[in-house]
């Protein structure tokens, strides 16, 4: 079996919906359509951004109304080390806050920042690998989580065993800090079994392919799915 992704995206969604697939099918990609690629690949499922050329596949659009998930195959349990513990954790962009992140350091709280690129924060600590996040979250007293966030950091945040930290506004925020400083824990969306059980890129992956009228693949795609976590 063949499946084919045309898009040209950077979307960690989209790689990681296709990691359960790995191994179970060839898996080809395109970053523009070409009708001459699609022939001679022959895909039996196509992932797209470009419906109208390729109208029985998988509209990548949609990624963006799917519930959140997780990825378990990039999952790590998490671990106490000393290099991660902290007030406050954020991994992504503090542009995401405003200036929130800034004033939790000038408070005089230990927060840590983690991006791929530096921030204003003394103690922005670099890059950090997926496998990583869930021991810095596991690792700190809050993890915050910014206004609008469509969801994966919140269920990374409770699979990390992590107490997670909802921003709606900078008052309650710092109000909310200074609780979680004191040992304050926020509630949970879910458990960490309701996630394991319903919310992965294994469960995603094979709604889709049912979608598709690939049942039998789903099947084994939700028969891949790790059960240890």
């Amino acid at each position: 079996m063949k499946m084919l992704v045309i898009s040209n995206r950077n979307d960690f969604r989209i790689q990681s919906l296709i990691n359960p697939l790995r191994g179970l099918m060839e898996i080809g990609v395109m970053r523009e359509f070409s009708a001459e690629g699609l022939d001679s690949f022959a895909p039996d499922i196509v992932f797209t951004d470009d419906m109208q050329r390729a109208p029985d596949g998988f509209d990548l659009s949609k990624v963006n109304e799917l519930p959140a998930f997780i990825d378990l195959l990039q999952y790590a349990e998490p671990v106490k080390e000393s290099r991660y513990v902290s007030d406050f954790s954020y991994v992504g962009d503090i542009a995401d806050f405003g200036n929130a992140l800034p004033k939790l350091t000038q408070s005089g709280y230990n927060v840590k920042h983690f991006f791929s690129r530096p921030s204003g924060l003394s103690s922005y600590c670099g890059y950090v690998s997926h496998d990583k996040m869930c021991s810095i979250y596991h690792n700190a007293k809050a993890c915050p989580i910014p206004a609008g966030d469509p969801g994966f950091r919140e269920l990374d945040i409770i699979m990390a065993d992590g107490n997670p930290m909802k921003y709606k506004d900078m008052p309650s925020f710092l109000l909310d800090a200074a609780k979680a400083a004191d040992g304050k824990l926020f509630p949970k969306k879910f458990s960490r079994a309701t996630i394991t059980k319903n919310h992965t890129n294994f469960d995603r992956v094979a709604d889709i392919l049912e979608g598709l009228g690939h049942s039998a693949v789903a099947k084994k795609v939700r028969s891949n799915k790790p059960c240890d976590q």
